[in-house]
């Protein structure tokens, strides 16, 4: 059976790039956008997403509305999303956002933090 694919939405290009390179070269299979509407784009049309990570703010369309649009179709509000942010302590998300994912990662995220919740889901 072949693993799940994780979906990686950040607007830093850099660090995008370093978290694809390193999952691929781990054996998954990864999909990268820059902003929330082109991971939106993704999901629709891949059921093999089974993680996403998410940058709360993005253009186009931010890290929050994305999770809000994912968590309200039933077609996957199923998928496990992690937050990356760099401004973990000043984000202040109300409750019934912060029910929607699995947690806040502060950025640039460890290699093997990320590592050990990409086996716990797409393995």
């Amino acid at each position: 059976m072949q693993s799940k694919s994780i979906l990686i939405i950040d607007d830093n290009e850099e660090l995008r790039e370093t978290y694809k390179d390193f999952f691929e070269l781990e054996g998954f299979g990864v999909w990268v956008a820059d902003n929330g509407l082109k991971g939106l784009e993704i999901v629709h049309s891949n059921e093999r997403i089974g993680l996403i990570f998410v940058d709360l703010m993005m253009p186009v369309m931010s890290g929050v509305e994305f999770i809000e649009k994912c968590k309200n179709n039933p077609f996957y509000d199923y998928i496990p999303i992690y937050v990356m942010t760099a401004f973990n302590e000043q984000i202040h998300l109300n409750e019934e956002i912060a029910k929607l994912f699995q947690g806040v990662l502060d950025k640039p995220v460890p290699l093997p933090k990320l590592l050990e919740i990409v086996r716990t889901y797409c393995n």
